[in-house]
């Protein structure tokens, strides 16, 4: 008992002699407080932290250390950085009697299930993804805002033999021809355009024409009497290719029929006609306008023997140029060498004036009159055309 006694005395008076009143004093500021570990590091922070490093440390040999010569080590201190408590960022303390989180700030949160959490979204930054990785998705990417002037499609007036419409055409022609003799003309005139392969087009066009006239069966004959029939029919088909750079071509073949209801409405022979072709579409001239060219060689082979053997050459320059508000004017004279009458040539000028009304119709009246009349094909016509587009 009295060696006991003496045994706690020594370590009271080894404890008063080391005086570590000064490490109890260093671990209450920075351990026991926990009111002012979480606290945000402000200035004033700082300089007490400054103050606390100047503070003493009692060592085995009762000297004075301060930090700069006293090895602090994370590891022996239980993997514990004392300089990041002023932090209050990621330490929190559970309360096991509760089972509750309790926060740097001394507030109390309830532990919710799993599997009631939600998942947050991802919000790391993603690498960025080459060009060669990314893949647009064509029903989601974003399409370029289309222009107003794009949205407009340029009015078709049928006109161009390389960009033909699926029509129907009434044309009503009044002719004045030579020896006081003259033709009313009602032609029907249908258009049907089939998309093939390789974007390729087929164009079919046949003419029914209703007369009304006085001419003779020969050309030199008096006039006769005015009669009503049918004329010729006209069958025509042209292939057009894809567009070759800035210009059209189209090929094909006419094919006139002699199924006239009296001799004075046609010319009694069957006719075929080679067909070739070139557009192009000027960039100066505003959209919807073209130009180009057609040739046509009409040939009979086979009819009536009483009747003229045909041999023409057909050459059709034409030039259409689109106006403001959809009206456009279009010339295409056809002049005409004819091979079986000692090459005689005749040269017409013409113009017509016409206008796109909405999206599907038509209408354009044309004048034409005989300039060089080696053989004499008419003296003036005058045509008022209306169509529907399909």
């Amino acid at each position: 008992m009295i060696k006991k006694s003496l045994l706690i005395l020594l370590i009271l008076f080894l404890l008063a002699a080391c005086d570590v009143s000064p490490a109890f004093s260093y671990i209450e500021k920075h351990v026991n407080k926990r009111d002012k570990i979480f606290e945000p590091l402000t200035d004033e922070t700082l300089t007490n932290e400054n103050q606390d490093n100047s503070s003493s440390i009692c060592s085995d040999d009762n000297t004075q250390l301060s930090p700069d010569n006293y090895d602090f080590n994370e590891k022996k201190l239980g993997n514990i950085n004392l300089e990041r408590y002023n932090y209050r960022t990621s330490l929190s303390v559970t309360d096991y009697d509760n089972k509750n989180s309790i926060t740097a700030d001394n507030s109390r949160e309830e532990k919710v299930p799993d599997r009631e959490k939600k998942e947050e979204p991802d919000t790391v930054e993603k690498a960025p993804v080459s060009g060669e990785e990314k893949k647009e998705d064509p029903n989601t990417a974003e399409k370029a805002p289309v222009s107003e002037e794009e949205k407009k499609e340029e009015p078709n007036t049928g006109e161009n033999p390389a960009k033909p419409k699926t029509r129907f055409e009434l044309r009503f022609k009044y002719q004045n021809l030579s020896n006081d003799r003259d033709a009313l003309a009602l032609t029907f005139r249908a258009d049907k355009v089939i998309d093939l392969d390789n974007r390729w087009a087929l164009a079919l066009r046949f003419d029914f024409p209703l007369l009304l006239n006085d001419v003779s069966p020969v050309s030199a004959g008096p006039a006769e009497n005015y009669k009503f029939g049918s004329s010729d029919l006209v069958a025509q088909i042209l292939f057009i290719p894809p567009r070759n750079r800035n210009f059209d071509i189209f090929f094909g073949v006419q094919h006139i029929l002699p199924v006239g209801s009296d001799d004075q409405f046609g010319r009694g022979k069957y006719i075929i006609a080679p067909v070739f072709g070139v557009v192009d579409v000027p960039s100066s001239l505003p959209g919807g306008s073209f130009s180009g060219f057609l040739l046509r060689n009409e040939i009979s082979y086979a009819g009536n023997e009483d009747r003229r053997d045909v041999n023409e050459l057909v050459i059709q320059p034409f030039l259409n140029v689109m106006l403001p508000d959809r009206w456009f004017i279009y010339m295409s004279p056809h002049m005409r060498i004819n091979w079986a009458q000692n090459n005689s040539f005749f040269l017409p000028i013409d113009l017509t004036v016409g206008k796109v009304v909405g999206k599907n119709k038509s209408i354009s009246v044309k004048a034409s009159v005989g300039v060089i009349k080696d053989y004499n094909f008419y003296d003036y016509e005058l045509e008022f055309t209306t169509a529907i587009y399909f």
